[in-house]
C-alpha cells in the first residue's frame, strides 16, 4: 500500500462488529469471529488466523461424566452466550440439556464454580481463555472432548471490495512472524498457554 498505518484501537460489540465495518467507521475487527457463508454476504473476511472449536468446560472432577464421546448424556445444565454460533450448533448434541443463557463467558465461570451449571458451551480457546483472564487455575477445568465438537475458522472482517488492504492483511496473516507468534503461545511442548491447535 505504500503507507505508513497508524493504530487507533476502537471498542466494538458482537451486535455492532458488522455494521462497523460496513459503513466504514473502522476498517478492520481482529477478535473472535467466524467465517461463515451468511456473514460473508455483508462483509469480507481474511484468510483463517485461527482455528478452534466448540468444546465444554466442565470441572476436572466432572470431565468423564459429561463428555458426550464417553458417555450417555442425562439431564445437564449448559451455559451458553446467546448470539454465537455455540447458540446455532451445540442443541442437537445435547437435545437434554437445559440451556441456560449467559451475557458473557465471565459469568458463566462463576456459575459452574458455584455450581449452578454443570459446563459451559463456547468455542474452547475462548473458555480457556476466560479461566486465564480472571486468575483462575486452568488444571482445575477440562475442555471436553479433547477434539472439538465443531471447527470454526476466525478471520478478521474487512470491507469489501478492497483487494490491497485484503492482500495487505492476508499476507501479514500468513508471514513467517505471525506463525512464530502462534508458536511461542499455543506449542504443546513449550508454549505459554495450554491449547492445542486445530488446523
Amino acid at each position: 500500500l505504500n503507507k505508513k498505518i497508524k493504530l487507533e484501537l476502537k471498542e466494538i460489540s458482537l451486535d455492532d462488529r458488522f455494521k462497523l465495518i460496513q459503513d466504514g467507521t473502522i476498517d478492520i475487527v481482529c477478535a473472535a469471529t467466524t467465517i461463515n457463508n451468511v456473514r460473508e454476504e455483508i462483509v469480507d473476511f481474511s484468510i483463517p488466523f485461527f482455528t478452534t472449536g466448540i468444546q465444554l468446560l466442565v470441572k476436572k472432577e466432572n470431565a468423564e461424566k459429561f463428555d458426550p464421546l464417553k458417555s450417555t448424556i442425562g439431564n445437564i445444565s449448559i451455559g451458553f452466550v446467546a448470539g454465537t454460533t455455540t447458540d446455532e450448533d451445540l442443541g442437537p448434541i445435547y437435545p437434554n440439556a437445559d440451556w441456560q443463557s449467559l451475557s458473557n463467558r465471565a459469568e458463566g465461570i462463576n456459575q459452574l464454580e458455584n455450581g449452578q451449571l454443570n459446563a459451559i458451551a463456547s468455542d474452547g480457546i475462548l473458555l480457556l481463555g476466560e479461566v486465564w483472564q480472571q486468575n483462575k487455575n486452568i488444571r482445575d477445568f477440562q475442555l471436553i472432548p479433547k477434539i472439538p465438537l465443531t471447527f470454526e475458522n476466525y478471520g478478521c472482517i474487512i470491507p469489501p471490495e478492497n483487494p490491497d488492504w485484503d492482500t495487505f492483511i492476508d499476507t501479514t496473516i500468513s508471514s513467517d512472524e505471525n506463525s512464530q507468534l502462534l508458536s511461542q503461545w499455543f506449542n504443546p511442548q513449550k508454549g505459554k498457554f495450554p491449547y492445542q491447535i486445530f488446523r
